[in-house]
């Protein structure tokens, strides 16, 4: 049970470079096989720096994409927060890594990468 606590405390701890932030929101880190697995993507950027969103392909995982939100965008500040679900779900069963995504920043004069970290996920079977 503290592993779970501790994964669930890691998966969100927002990923910060510079000025801007990228936050990834799992729903729970115990699903059964085949369930839809919520994932929760916010971003926060300076509104003079474009953010390039992922496309959140699933190569080479054992996790399918069921659904992909429309990015929601708004202003709070001098910052554009985007937003995006994305529902997963899994065949197989055990420890899973949701793999890590990646996001580009730019502004005028330099680029940078935000990347996700990799999230533990166990597939229960059903019984």
């Amino acid at each position: 049970m503290i592993k779970l606590y501790a994964i669930l405390f890691l998966i969100m701890i927002p990923l910060m470079v510079d000025s801007q932030t990228i936050r990834v929101k799992l729903d729970t880190a115990n699903h059964l096989i085949a369930d839809w697995i919520t994932l929760t993507f916010t971003a926060e950027v300076p509104k003079n720096e474009s953010l390039t969103w992922t496309d959140f392909k699933m190569n080479n995982t054992s996790f399918d994409t069921v659904y992909l939100d429309k990015i929601d965008t708004s202003i709070q500040g001098n910052f554009n927060k985007y937003t995006q679900r994305v529902i997963l779900t899994c065949y197989d069963t055990g420890w899973q890594e949701i793999p890590s995504f990646n996001f580009s920043q730019t502004n005028d004069s330099s680029s940078s990468y935000l990347k996700t970290n990799k999230i533990p996920v166990f597939i229960g079977t059903i019984r």
